[in-house]
């Protein structure tokens, strides 16, 4: 359980920083 709770904040992790990635890229595009 703890090990899916630790992918799981990973792939958070990493989707947010994408996601963040890519409003910064439409912002700047702006």
């Amino acid at each position: 359980m703890a090990l899916s709770f630790f992918i799981l904040f990973i792939n958070y992790k990493i989707g947010g920083q994408t996601a963040f990635r890519a409003l910064f890229l439409k912002s700047k595009n702006k």
